[in-house]
């Protein structure tokens, strides 16, 4: 059985989880469920903003929790955020989940942030075909944000979808079990609008 008093330095029990989480300096969760020790894989997803963040899954018999890594490591080391508080990776890879490498802002902070805006930007000047497999109509999207009301879809969503099929080079998405071919149109706008225009492509 593991002693549970002691930890290394650089290394703290999860709080409520003493004896069966850990979490380095490093960003890495330990598991010590069953007197085995495992570094425990952190999943990655993207935000509406297209913003990546990890999370992990803990679990004991029926208990199961989710965290958002960063704030995890965060909050075992340094202190509880408040409710107007963010997690902020300061070199900006939110892979990189060492404790040097995370601040605290404020959500306003967050928002200010000169490239969400020109996310946000980006998607509202966004130019979405979309054709079901079901259906010979062309669905046309002036905007991500104006995608629910047009196709039912929720823009933060389906900019998501486009955005990973587009990284696998692929030109259709999958939607509640329904095949999409999407082109998208990126205007000179969108372009300026963006602080990462080199890695965007227009599909005329």
């Amino acid at each position: 059985m593991f002693d549970i008093n002691y930890i290394a330095d650089d290394e703290r029990w999860v709080d409520g989880w003493r004896g069966y989480y850990s979490i380095t300096k490093a960003g890495v969760a330990k598991s010590y469920v069953n007197d085995t020790v495992i570094d425990l894989t952190t999943n990655f997803s993207e935000d509406k903003h297209g913003t990546e963040y990890g999370t992990v899954t803990f679990r004991v018999g029926t208990r199961i929790e989710y965290y958002h890594m960063a704030r995890l490591v965060y909050e075992t080391f340094v202190r509880p955020l408040g409710k107007d508080e963010r997690i902020v990776c300061i070199n900006g890879d939110r892979r990189d989940l060492r404790l040097e490498n995370l601040t605290v802002k404020t959500i306003t902070e967050v928002n200010n942030n000169p490239e969400r805006i020109a996310k946000d930007k980006a998607a509202k000047y966004a130019k979405i075909l979309l054709q079901s497999e079901n259906s010979d109509e062309v669905i046309f999207i002036d905007g991500y944000v104006n995608a629910m009301a047009t196709c039912g879809i929720h823009g933060g969503m389906l900019r998501t979808k486009i955005r990973k099929a587009e990284k696998e080079g692929q030109s259709f998405i999958t939607y509640k079990k329904t095949r999409y071919e999407f082109i998208v149109e990126r205007s000179a706008r969108y372009n300026n609008a963006d602080p990462n225009n080199a890695r965007k492509k227009a599909i005329a």
